[in-house]
């Protein structure tokens, strides 16, 4: 592979904590929390089990936008157990700016999707690139998943078109679909042939969102969409940058999306065991590297970075925000959703990833952390990094968002990356939400409660995934 230096010249972000990069920047940065309970209804026959509901990151929802700010209104539905008062509105925390009328982003039926476009204007916008050059580019925008949301809109639409075209009296319709929300309009389908559904069978694909942003801004170059559990998006960046270290293309963007909030995976995430609880405040539930932690929550979001080689940046004039240094890739064999809490394997990967780029140990100040709140999890990552970073005098600080925007899923990777990118572009470290005593287990140093300033060093991003994905990155700043 070339000796090739990759530049990221461009961010975008969707978070629960803002639409945008700025605003979602800053809210980590003042150690916001985006933690909400979701309405009863939403969560009724699908997770179950204790006394205590179970919080989940909000919704990013166009409706409650705020287009000055970008920045979040706090309308909360208190919703939980059956003898807990609910609130009789419906809120939850706003998608902090408008879609511009010019973006598809606007008529996406599939909110990963619209998601994914929203993430990759900004980060076009803020690169600054000509229509030509963005032409050129490659796009590797990762999923963990379908949207499974629209999956239910679109069986739904099928069930409809169905029974319209059979003999009955046509009352055989549904009551509840997806998240527990009535089907509306229902009785419509009644007099009606056959009808045309918003969402067809191409929106399911995993790759939608990657072929909906090459389609949106003209990307003539490669496309593809990996597809690695909770890793994916820090794997998308890595192979993004390999095609330019390779002289395959100048200019790609990279990232990915995720929309979780379904009754259905929520269950599934319960019945593993690895949903945080909470009594009364759902924001404080997940606390990454704690001594009481239990679990994470989850959000949803996406992020897109716009990478280039270094001298066509520089030749076209842009302001590198920082330089993506590499990235390694490896397994843990240990399960669908077990890992190995020595940290042997996550070690391997940072190691092969440092000596593949002459990096010495002590070289790395900081990193970003994959930190769910599991107790596999963190004492995993935190056993990989002392066992190899353990013979320095002082070993790396280091940060874990998801107290702060939850766990995004098939988008953790990309948006914690962008974060990481932030951190160097302000030579600042975000703190930890939600950690209050670090769990002696783990044994590393982590922010607390507020941001500190940014060690000097390289900065290392770790990502796990289940099935047992790996990945590490290293970033350094400019």
């Amino acid at each position: 592979m070339k000796n090739v230096h990759v530049a990221v010249t461009g961010i975008g972000l969707v978070t629960p904590l803002g639409a945008n990069r700025e605003s979602t920047w800053q809210a980590i940065l003042e150690g916001g929390r985006a933690g909400r309970w979701l309405e009863q209804d939403f969560l009724k026959d699908s997770v179950s089990g204790g006394t205590a509901a179970s919080p989940v990151f909000s919704e990013i929802d166009s409706a409650n936008s705020h287009a000055r700010t970008g920045r979040t209104e706090t309308q909360v539905v208190h919703a939980c157990e059956q003898d807990r008062a609910t609130s009789t509105t419906k809120r939850f925390a706003g998608f902090g700016a408008p879609v511009t009328a010019d973006c598809g982003a606007a008529s996406s039926p599939v909110r990963a999707t619209r998601f994914a476009i929203q993430a990759a204007e900004e980060a076009l916008r803020h690169a600054g690139l000509s229509r030509e050059i963005v032409e050129k580019s490659g796009c590797v925008i990762g999923t963990s998943k379908p949207d499974l949301r629209a999956f239910d809109q679109f069986l739904l639409h099928q069930r409809l078109n169905s029974l319209s075209c059979c003999e009955g009296d046509g009352n055989s319709f549904p009551n509840n679909v997806g998240d527990g929300t009535d089907v509306e309009g229902a009785s419509q389908f009644q007099n009606e042939e056959r009808t045309r559904p918003s969402i067809s069978i191409t929106d399911l694909f995993p790759s939608s969102p990657a072929m909906a942003v090459a389609q949106e801004f003209g990307i003539n170059g490669g496309v593809v969409c990996p597809v690695a559990a909770c890793a994916t998006g820090l794997l998308s960046i890595i192979q993004a940058a390999q095609w330019i270290q390779r002289g395959e293309f100048s200019c790609v963007l990279a990232g990915s999306t995720d929309a979780s909030l379904h009754p259905g995976l929520l269950g599934s995430y319960r019945r593993l065991g690895v949903m945080a609880r909470a009594e009364d405040d759902p924001a404080g539930a997940c606390r990454p590297f704690d001594s009481q932690r239990c679990g994470f929550m989850v959000g949803e979001g996406a992020a897109v970075v716009v990478l280039e080689e270094w001298e066509s940046a520089e030749k076209r004039g842009a302001k590198p925000l920082a330089e993506w240094i590499g990235g390694q890739t490896g397994s843990d064999p240990w399960g669908i959703t077990n890992v190995d809490t020595s940290g042997e394997e996550l070690g391997s990967v940072i190691r092969r990833l440092l000596k593949e780029h002459s990096v010495r140990a002590e070289e790395v100040g900081s990193i970003c952390y994959h930190g769910t709140a599991t107790r596999f999890n963190d004492l995993c990552e935190s056993r990989a990094v002392r066992k190899v970073f353990g013979g320095q005098a002082q070993l790396p600080v280091g940060f874990g968002v998801k107290g702060s925007i939850g766990h995004l899923m098939g988008a953790a990777g990309a948006v914690e990356t962008a974060l990481s990118l932030l951190s160097l572009r302000d030579g600042r470290l975000p703190p930890t939400a939600n950690l209050e005593s670090i769990d002696p287990e783990c044994g590393i140093p982590l922010t607390m409660s507020t941001a500190m300033a940014l060690p000097p060093g390289l900065l290392l991003k770790t990502s796990l995934g289940f099935g047992g994905h790996l990945g590490a990155g290293l970033l350094k700043r400019i």
